[in-house]
């Protein structure tokens, strides 16, 4: 660039000389001259070309940052739809958690049911008095419906355990009174009764024969 002003400054002080410079120092200058103008115009389109590509770039820049806030909005995005989706899903573990637990303890108590129905008889008559004997003692009733009511009781807590007793209330022969007891038929036929007050074990038959 400095020798292009050199180059003009020179072409111009070639045009301001007195008339006396020799005709080949004029050739020279006006030579020297063209050169310069040529020089210049040459630059002045890589000028512009500079500045048409500086143009171009500008506009690919602007692009590319249009397009890298597109990508942060969509990465945004993703990251929200990440973050929602990893909350459903800790909240569905937290629920499949809960409903596992919640079907082992109904597998556990039907694995309890089906070990006590359907409810069966005893197999022995021990195991008929072990589970007697773990049974709370009441006091003797007072009166049949109570008396009755503890054979109820009885009964009841049988059937809990998947065992088959009946109860019974039945009119005795003098008038006025009741018998009441409780009866259980083994599984081989045996049949046993008792008081439901005092648990003696009385064995009256085989079922099987009666």
């Amino acid at each position: 660039m400095k020798r292009t002003i050199t180059l003009i400054t020179l072409a111009m002080l070639a045009l301001t000389l007195p008339a006396c410079v020799s005709k080949s120092t004029y050739t020279d200058l006006k030579e020297r001259y063209q050169e310069a103008q040529a020089e210049i115009e040459t630059h002045k389109e890589s000028i512009a070309s500079l500045e048409s590509e500086a143009n171009s770039l500008k506009q690919q820049v602007g692009s590319l940052e249009q397009q890298r806030e597109e990508l942060e909005k969509q990465a945004s995005d993703l990251i929200a739809q990440l973050e929602d989706t990893q909350a459903k899903l800790n909240t569905c573990s937290a629920d499949l958690e809960q409903a596992t637990a919640e079907l082992e303890q109904v597998r556990g108590e039907l694995q309890e049911l089906q070990a006590k129905y359907p409810p069966r008889r005893f197999s022995s008559a021990e195991e008929l008095e072990t589970w007697l004997n773990k049974q709370p003692s009441s006091p003797k009733g007072s009166d049949a419906i109570l008396w009755f009511k503890h054979a109820l009781r009885l009964q009841e807590a049988a059937a809990r355990d998947g065992y088959i007793i009946s109860a019974y209330l039945v009119p005795a022969e003098q008038d006025g009174y009741w018998i009441v007891y409780c009866e259980a038929i083994l599984e081989n036929g045996d049949t046993w009764i008792w008081d439901p007050d005092t648990r003696e074990l009385y064995y009256i038959g085989n079922s099987n024969q009666f």
